[in-house]
């Protein structure tokens, strides 16, 4: 059977930690310089059964594990991602990401996401969507009662900025946001969905950092370390 380069094998993790993502957000946090070459990866893990498809709303495809690429990755006990009303959520988390690393020059290692956090016994009631780098970023795309807003954001005090992604045809929950921080006594910054996608559209691509950092860094919450994890989807093919 065909075998996975490194670099796919960087793509499985990345996705695995976003659990869900598109093409275009996959492809600047696994180090590809060419979404052709990265959709062309993906198909292939598709066809060897590792990867799954959905359509987002705009009828883009979306990527997620199948139960095998989960043991690929030595997660044959965990659960492969189930497509629900939140799964847009998600997908916007993976977009912030591809932004960071655009704007910031994050690695995958860097994100952590509210199920990274999660896996590493972070055991707080409310978790931000992303921290990175000591600012916690929140996607805030519905109405909330202002109170959750304000102990979200008395919350998110303890990181040293807090920056909340928040949809243009909702204006109203930004206006909320902040009349929330200012009662808390806390400022936010807050960041329109709709640039965040503008800034990742227009980027390009030939300009993406290869470098994503080591497996352990991306794959944190895998027990496996890297040498062990190649050599294991390794004899897995040969099955």
């Amino acid at each position: 059977m065909e075998m996975i380069s490194d670099r796919e094998h960087i793509l499985l993790a990345v996705i695995d930690r976003l659990r869900i993502i598109r093409a275009t957000d996959a492809a600047w946090l696994a180090g590809y310089t060419d979404y052709t070459y990265c959709r062309k990866c993906l198909r292939k893990l598709c066809d060897m059964g590792l990867l799954q498809i959905c359509r987002d709303s705009a009828g883009s495809n979306c990527y997620y594990l199948s139960g095998r690429g989960l043991a690929v990755l030595g997660k044959q006990t965990s659960h492969t991602y189930e497509v629900s009303a939140t799964t847009h959520h998600a997908l916007v988390v993976g977009r912030v990401c591809a932004w960071l690393r655009r704007t910031e020059g994050a690695s995958p290692g860097e994100l952590l996401t509210d199920s990274v956090l999660r896996s590493k016994g972070d055991k707080q009631r409310h978790r931000p969507d992303i921290v990175f780098r000591g600012h916690a970023y929140e996607i805030e795309l519905n109405h909330k009662p202002l109170s959750l807003l304000e102990k979200n954001i008395r919350d998110n005090n303890s990181y040293q900025q807090q920056v909340w992604i928040t949809p243009d045809n909702r204006p109203s929950i930004a206006r909320n946001l902040h009349s929330c921080a200012q009662r808390v006594g806390v400022r936010i910054q807050t960041i329109p969905l709709a640039e965040i996608e503008k800034q990742v559209a227009t980027a390009d691509i030939h300009k993406n950092k290869r470098d994503t950092g080591t497996w352990d860094e991306i794959e944190s919450v895998v027990s496996m370390s890297a040498t062990h994890s190649m050599s294991k989807y390794t004899s897995y093919f040969k099955k």
